[in-house]
């Protein structure tokens, strides 16, 4: 699956959270530099990174530069790993810390903690298949994910997080403005990183802490709860802290099943651009879900503005609880500890011996034993019971898909229904009428933006359907035309018994079904249905910049009526 990166640079926090990880449009991982850039972090030197500028990813997809309200224009500083403290192979911990100023010196007054999320699932399925586990990244899915997501743990990257942050804490303190500040920001894994990281840092440090802004990630209280935190620990994280979350994301609602503003942060769930799933092209796990403004305001769902969103959110939130405590009920505990606290090469052996052992399940039952009582520390009652269960496992993953499915859908056709209401003009509570009551000039930007974004989204649903539905009328009437042709040969070939094998043929020369279709015309007309919906979908482009840009329009309208009254 190719990354499905941003549009454009508008948000900061967005932007440096996304080029945390490889193969983005604009990327901090050292091995991915330039060699002119890897020799100046060699040196102990920064590199620029100036996000008012377009970006290109490895697979040529371009993220456009910035809109018109970018911290420092945009300029951001990498600074070097001197003391190596950034990142950790072994856990497979990666972090970038940047500034705005090429040195930490006293013009210094924003700093970044950027943290990277997983990194690809990073093997193939046809290798999985034959045995071959070695590319799989253990570190990441298993020790870090699996073990939050199973164990409510603390990821073991956490701790690093907590010394780096610990670190630039006190270089700021020497070598900073008074006022300076950092923000953490991450996506994925790098959430649950970040807010454990900061629940490490003691209140005089979190002081130093801007906010953490948070994409795509779970609710990590349990955690927090579990390793002893104290609520007075829970309530200044709390305060500092910033999530946005996509309702279709099944790591964004992990542990979210409570109401949202019971959970930990600021919880803002995004109107994603896509109504899609986690394992689709246009992923919902992926920053290009996300609709920025060019002031770097995200769009958000409310109990005024999609708020049918908020539900999906906690649907879906309610059914990962429900799968997880399936699956634990078939695994013992022991076991899953054991499992994700296992290092990859023992994984690797363990796997790559039980999947050749499992090829002969009858004559190596000894060693199937062995394996699940020594390595995985599972007694053969319960390996019994795990091997027993797998149908009831495999029926619980088809369940949550299939329910996971409905969800997208159910939600999406709900926001279509909420479009339409809000955007006719004979209902008095439409957007329109909110616009002209609005009470402040920002609420009234907000309102016309919503406007414009619900009115892409019905726009682009009903070219979609229209567009399926006529082509499925095409492919409908190929299809009948087919079996029309195909029966009345059949009749009239029995029906002329009397006739020769070749006289019938002959009177069935023009009962063909290429005499009768016309293949190109019905290509020609798929053709043009594929370009009207490539326009269409140009047009919802440029309506999206047009909402993008109305701040910006406003404001400049409103300075030329200033300027010809003075």
């Amino acid at each position: 699956m190719s990354n499905w990166n941003l549009k454009s640079f508008d948000n900061l926090h967005a932007s440096l959270a996304e080029s945390a990880y490889r193969y983005r449009p604009k990327k901090f991982p050292y091995e991915q530099l330039n060699e002119s850039k890897k020799n100046r972090l060699n040196s102990g030197k920064s590199v620029e990174f100036n996000f008012s500028t377009d970006g290109k990813d490895s697979e040529g997809q371009v993220t456009h530069g910035g809109g018109t309200d970018l911290p420092n224009g945009g300029k951001v500083y990498l600074q070097p790993d001197n003391k190596k403290l950034l990142e950790d192979e072994e856990t497979g911990y990666h972090a970038y810390y940047v500034t705005d100023t090429d040195t930490i010196n006293a013009n210094t007054h924003q700093t970044y903690f950027a943290i990277r999320g997983s990194d690809g699932f990073g093997f193939n399925l046809s290798q999985i298949k034959k045995g071959n586990f070695k590319e799989f990244n253990y570190q990441d899915w298993i020790n870090n994910d699996a073990a939050f997501a199973l164990t409510d743990a603390i990821v073991p990257q956490a701790q690093y997080a907590t010394k780096g942050m610990k670190e630039k804490i006190t270089e700021l303190e020497e070598k900073a403005a008074p006022d300076a500040k950092i923000d953490v920001t991450a996506h994925s894994l790098g959430t649950m990183v970040s807010v454990q990281g900061l629940a490490g840092l003691s209140e005089s440090e979190l002081n130093h802490v801007g906010k953490a802004v948070l994409f795509d990630g779970p609710d990590t209280t349990l955690s927090l709860i579990k390793a002893g935190y104290s609520p007075e620990k829970l309530k200044l994280l709390d305060e500092k802290i910033v999530y946005y979350v996509n309702p279709f994301d099944p790591v964004s609602m992990l542990n979210r099943d409570r109401p949202w503003d019971q959970q930990l942060g600021k919880v803002n769930v995004v109107v994603p651009i896509k109504y899609t799933s986690m394992m689709n092209k246009y992923s919902s796990h992926d920053f290009g879900a996300y609709q920025i403004d060019s002031y770097g305001n995200i769009l958000t769902a409310s109990e005024s503005y999609h708020p049918e969103l908020l539900v999906a959110g906690q649907r879906l939130a309610k059914l990962n609880r429900r799968t997880i405590d399936n699956l634990k009920n078939y695994i013992p505990e022991e076991a899953i500890e054991r499992i994700v606290t296992m290092k990859p090469e023992v994984f690797q052996k363990l796997t790559s011996l039980l999947h050749e052992a499992l090829k002969d399940p009858l004559n190596h039952k000894t060693e199937i034993y062995l394996i699940f009582r020594d390595g995985f520390g599972i007694g053969i009652t319960d390996a019994t019971k795990i091997i027993s269960n797998i149908p009831s496992i495999a029926s619980g993953l088809s369940e949550y898909l299939q329910e996971y499915d409905k969800i997208i859908k159910d939600a999406q056709k709900a926001s279509l229904e909420w479009d339409r209401k809000n955007l006719d003009l004979k209902n008095p509570n439409n957007l329109h009428n909110k616009i002209k009551s609005a009470g402040s000039y920002a609420e009234r930007i907000l309102l016309r933006t919503e406007l414009l974004y619900a009115a892409v989204q019905l726009a682009d649903a009903d070219i979609e359907q229209k567009v399926s539905e006529t082509e499925k009328m095409i492919t409908t009437a190929e299809e009948n035309i087919k079996i029309e042709v195909e029966l009345s040969r059949n009749v009239i070939f029995g029906l002329g018994w009397a006739l020769s094998a070749s006289e019938r043929e002959s009177l069935m020369t023009d009962l063909t079904f290429e005499h009768l279709w016309d293949s190109g015309i019905a290509e020609t007309d798929k053709s043009n249905l594929k370009n009207y919906k490539e326009k269409m979908s140009g047009f919802s482009k440029s309506m999206i910049q047009c909402a993008q840009k109305l701040v910006e329009v406003d404001e400049q309208g409103a300075a030329d009526i200033f300027g010809s009254l003075s």
